[in-house]
């Protein structure tokens, strides 16, 4: 597993329609690479113009932990409501491009970190992204 902590995967992605809003996201990854297994601390979108999203993982993506699944359907937290806050409780338009910006972080666990190729997929009230990769960047150790 890998050693790395707090990594952040970040894609851009311009689409030729916009979701509406974001009711769910689907994270996955494709069990490649030396330390495929990590644990998804939560995901945030940002959308011009529109409050920040996130959806609360907290669960490996790993054929060797927890579940054995390398894929997670994430349910998003209300509106306006930031993972802290969450933390602490416990728990249509015309068609145009529109920029996604995604942030994966993971958990603070031992080996969290992976080096498959992550993707992940964007659900609106009328429409879908399909499969988007993430990027790579640096950690934050």
């Amino acid at each position: 597993m890998s050693m790395l902590k707090n990594l952040r995967l970040k894609a851009k992605a311009a689409l030729d329609l916009d979701l509406g809003a974001l009711s769910k996201v689907k994270v996955r990854h494709d069990d490649s690479g030396g330390s495929a297994a990590w644990h998804c601390s939560h995901v945030e979108v940002a959308v011009e113009g529109r409050p920040t999203r996130v959806f609360p993982c907290q669960r490996w993506l790993a054929t060797d932990e927890d579940d054995g699944q390398i894929s997670r359907e994430l349910a998003g937290l209300p509106e306006g409501m930031t993972i802290s806050d969450a933390e602490e409780a416990n728990l249509h338009l015309a068609k145009q491009r529109t920029v996604y910006h995604v942030t994966v972080y993971t958990g603070d666990l031992f080996g969290a970190g992976t080096d498959s190729d992550v993707l992940i997929q964007l659900f609106g009230a009328t429409e879908d992204s399909g499969a988007i990769q993430l990027k790579s960047c640096k950690s934050t150790l």
